[in-house]
């Protein structure tokens, strides 16, 4: 049989394959699928938590200027700074490139120990026997991972570079991570900047400048034990002010005093037209028992009157002196109602008071400034 027609044979004994075909076993067995599809994905949420957990991020700025502002040092308080120029993008590269420095990553490896922190992985087991060696290459394995862990990227438009490092481990490596990077970087910058020679050259200066203030301290305190005095100048303009000063402070208590005198005199006039007692309370009112009494007789008169003209006529003594009786209790309680009972309260009067005090305190202001 010819070998094209063979395989179109066997071509067409083949049945076509559809995606229904292939999603049947799946649908078939979904209880098992589901279930490898929820172990899977409840494992990596698990993992995704436990990892981000312990993951933690340290990050730090750095400002890039041009060079140093080096005041001039001169004798008066305040000195003008120079400022540096614009920052060009070549400078904000070099000092990306400066961060990244392997000699400087190696470093920051090995103080914060990350060789030591470092995970586990497979490729460890072709790290030589020897344990010098093998720290060696696991240092140098750190190195490489925290080249790749460590983002230093510049803000656009600005002179800012953003350094970030994240871990899974400990929170403390991070931040070492980033403090003894920012100190070596600040030491290899000095390196590079200053000048050959100038570290020596301030040194002498300042040990020259030291003897010379030690020589001149000496010579201050040897005129001082002669003359007695320190700074002649400084003393006479501080003795002058002291004159000055005291001088004010007397003519001040003199007029103060004269002022308490004056203030004492209108005070005790002001006392003397203020009488020491006032009236606080005054009631009044009539004799009300006498009147209430009064009634109660003058009721009864006239409840006898009319029982004896139920007997007798108008003309009758006895009437008539029940007539009389009732004319004079009648007159007896208008008499008692003109009379009015008056009571009286009074107190100290708060004027008289407030001057008595203003005078007892103006008298010891007095006697204060004729001290003074």
């Amino acid at each position: 049989m010819n070998p094209s027609n063979r395989s179109k044979h066997l071509d067409e004994g083949l049945p076509e394959m559809s995606a229904r075909d292939i999603l049947v076993p799946i649908f078939r067995h979904k209880r098992l699928v589901l279930s490898v599809f929820s172990s899977v994905a409840v494992l990596a949420i698990f993992f995704t938590w436990f990892w981000a957990a312990n993951y933690y991020v340290s990050t730090m700025q750095i400002a890039v200027q041009q060079d140093r502002s080096d005041p001039a040092v001169t004798t008066g308080q305040s000195a003008a700074v120079q400022t540096g120029k614009q920052v060009s993008p070549d400078q904000i590269t070099s000092e990306v490139v400066l961060l990244q420095g392997r000699d400087m990553l190696h470093s920051v490896a090995e103080t914060c120990g990350l060789a030591e922190h470092r995970h586990w992985s497979p490729a460890d087991l072709l790290l030589p026997g020897d344990p010098v060696k093998r720290r060696a290459a696991r240092l140098e394995n750190a190195t490489k991972d925290l080249a790749k862990a460590l983002k230093v990227e510049a803000e656009k438009t600005s002179r800012i570079i953003d350094v970030k490092y994240g871990a899974v481990g400990e929170p403390e490596t991070p931040a070492c991570v980033l403090q003894t990077l920012s100190k070596l970087y600040l030491e290899k910058h000095l390196q590079l900047l200053r000048p050959t020679g100038a570290s020596a050259f301030f040194t002498e200066q300042t040990d020259k400048y030291r003897e010379e203030l030690t020589n001149s301290e000496a010579r201050l305190v040897n005129f001082s034990r002669q003359t007695g005095m320190a700074a002649p100048d400084v003393l006479r303009t501080s003795m002058a002010q002291q004159v000055a000063t005291s001088e004010a402070a007397l003519y001040q208590a003199r007029q103060n005093a004269v002022a308490d005198k004056h203030r004492m005199a209108a005070v005790r006039a002001q006392m003397a037209a203020t009488p020491e007692r006032s009236s606080t309370q005054r009631h009044s009112n009539a004799a009300s028992e006498l009147v209430q009494n009064l009634n109660t007789t003058l009721l009864a008169a006239q409840t006898k009157r009319t029982q004896l003209l139920l007997k007798y006529e108008p003309t009758y003594p006895m009437v008539r002196e029940v007539d009389q009786e009732i004319a004079d209790t009648q007159a007896a309680i208008a008499k008692a109602e003109s009379y009015k009972m008056v009571n009286e309260t009074t107190d100290r009067d708060p004027t008289y008071e407030l001057l008595r005090e203003d005078l007892a305190k103006t008298q010891a202001d007095l006697a204060s400034q004729e001290a003074t």
